[in-house]
């Protein structure tokens, strides 16, 4: 999409929209926001792009938006043969933007022989809100969530500014949700409010559409993340999966964090990782010991997401696991820096320092961490600092 510095929201929000519409389809295989947004702006060999993706086919497109009219240009490319399937530009009142993108899905399904099932039908075409302006906003809230970091204080404002002009805004309200989630584990505001709001906001967008998927999940993410109740994790992965069977980020979420998920989920080959999902891949192998492999994995976090602050701990965590502790201290360091000095890092900062010997300031991070958390478990207390008999 057009990569204009005012325009790049747009870009994007609808690239994402048109992702998530198609992954609706079950017979059509749709690679994730993760692996294609990357190649925005350039000019790939398509076969080669085709077989990296495991993909026979790229959607690619062009868009201004000048005052309330839109001019989109519109390309579907066999990869194999680099040859256009289909092409077509549009010039619409920016009103008529949700009749356009449920077009442009038809269409491609049409091109790539899919038969588009009832039940499909009527996920692809649900719209939360009818409000051109209100869905302007919507975008880019959404734009700067996907920057994650102090970008989702920025995503709540215009999430708020949605429901301005639109209290019947659904999906509004679930990025609400989704963004409190994440400003908790950013460090941005206090858990506790991080998951009082996130259920608020999560549970008045079911209120409005018992059926929105994405209010569920986020429920499901704070039952999991926050909370560790599996159970009830379980039964908000269940409604999403009763209401959209082919929600890949969720399935994917709850096969990764159910042991039950085997039984429960078809066996099938997950697109790409979002990013959330890619800086969590080295810390089965930090368990497991393979510290080699799990650096390995991080770097290609921190690749994804340089200002992830998972994907840097996963790094320094690593180096700690090598015995290569000033690479460590760097690492976490940068980690507690983009969680606003999180606790997590703290406390790992101190072990950290105290395994290379640099106690004082071991002892300094110790003083900060016990002001921001208010009492340290003394077994943990302990272990960093043993007496000496």
């Amino acid at each position: 999409m057009d990569r204009e510095a005012d325009q790049e929201y747009l870009g994007e929000g609808l690239a994402e929209e048109l992702l998530s519409k198609l992954a609706c389809l079950k017979d059509l295989k749709v690679i994730s926001r993760a692996a294609s947004f990357p190649f925005r702006g350039t000019k790939p060999n398509l076969r080669e792009l085709g077989e990296k993706l495991g993909v026979s086919a790229v959607l690619e497109g062009s868009l201004h938006k000048q005052g309330e009219r839109l001019k989109i240009t519109v390309k579907l490319i066999n990869t194999e043969r680099a040859v256009e399937l289909w092409t077509e530009q549009y010039d619409i009142p920016w009103k008529d933007i949700f009749t356009l993108r449920n077009k442009i899905v038809y269409v491609i399904a049409e091109k790539l022989s899919i038969t588009v099932r009832e039940s499909e039908r009527k996920i692809m075409e649900k719209t939360s809100t009818q409000n051109a302006s209100a869905y302007d906003l919507y975008l880019r809230g959404q734009f700067f969530w996907n920057k994650q970091g102090e970008h989702l204080l920025k995503s709540v404002t215009l999430f708020q500014e949605a429901l301005a002009l639109d209290p019947q805004f659904a999906l509004a309200l679930a990025g609400m949700a989704k963004a409190y989630v994440l400003l908790g584990f950013y460090n941005l505001i206090q858990a506790e409010e991080a998951i009082t709001k996130a259920k608020e906001a999560a549970l008045n967008a079911l209120h409005i559409d018992p059926a929105l998927t994405e209010a569920y999940a986020t429920l499901a993410f704070i039952s999991m993340g926050y909370e560790w109740n599996w159970p009830e994790a379980e039964q908000y992965f269940t409604k999403v999966f009763a209401i959209n069977p082919n929600n890949s980020a969720a399935n994917e979420r709850y096969r990764r964090s159910s042991n039950r998920s085997k039984a429960t989920l078809r066996k099938r080959k997950w697109s790409p990782k979002p990013q959330c999902l890619i800086s969590c891949k080295p810390m089965p192998l930090l368990h497991g010991g393979q510290f080699e492999k799990a650096l390995e994995a991080a770097h290609k976090a921190v690749e994804h997401g340089p200002d992830s602050f998972m994907a840097q701990r996963a790094v320094g965590l690593s180096y700690m696991g090598m015995e290569k502790y000033d690479q460590a201290i760097e690492a976490l360091l940068t980690a507690s820096r983009l969680s606003n000095r999180h606790a997590w890092l703290l406390f790992e900062l101190i072990g950290a320092y105290m395994l290379s010997g640099r106690q004082e300031e071991a002892r300094s991070v110790l003083e900060e961490a016990l002001a921001q958390s208010n009492a340290l478990p003394a077994r943990i207390f302990n272990s960093f600092f043993p007496k000496v008999e």
